[in-house]
């Protein structure tokens, strides 16, 4: 099967229904909650291991039909950021290990969706050829 033309919207209650439904019971993370908007979307949430809250903001793009998803900015109350960034990189470097077609770049998220699909039963060629972030929504296309 093949996406010749696609356009997917994402709002910020969709994204936040996925982050509580895929987040495992013991990631170092909690409440998690996430916002879009036309500069990238931004995740806040507590790090249970430090006690502190956070904020990220992360900006995607496609690149030879992958989604890249990149860390541009991390604050979280009292803990140095650089902690958070290297404890937060590792924790997806982990999950991403064990999905196939997920990889971690330096701070960049590489969604191959072809393959995690694939892995989910699903054999699909998407021609994923853009995404873009507006006001709380997310709008993905495919384009053959």
């Amino acid at each position: 099967m093949e996406l010749e033309a696609l356009r997917l919207v994402i709002t910020d209650d969709d994204l936040n229904r996925m982050a509580r439904q895929w987040t495992p019971a013991d990631a170092p993370v909690k409440n998690l909650n996430a916002r879009i908007a036309p500069e990238g979307v931004t995740v806040t949430g507590d790090a249970a291991q430090f006690a502190v809250s956070f904020e990220t903001r992360w900006t995607l793009r496609v690149a030879e039909r992958m989604l890249l998803v990149r860390l541009e900015e991390i604050r979280a109350g009292w803990l140095p950021s650089g902690m958070l960034r290297g404890m937060l990189v590792s924790v997806l470097r982990d999950a991403a290990a064990k999905t196939p077609g997920v990889s971690v770049e330096e701070e960049a998220v590489r969604v191959d969706l072809d393959a995690v699909l694939k892995h989910h039963g699903l054999e699909l060629k998407t021609n994923l050829s853009a995404v873009r972030c507006e006001a709380r929504r997310l709008v993905i296309e495919s384009a053959k």
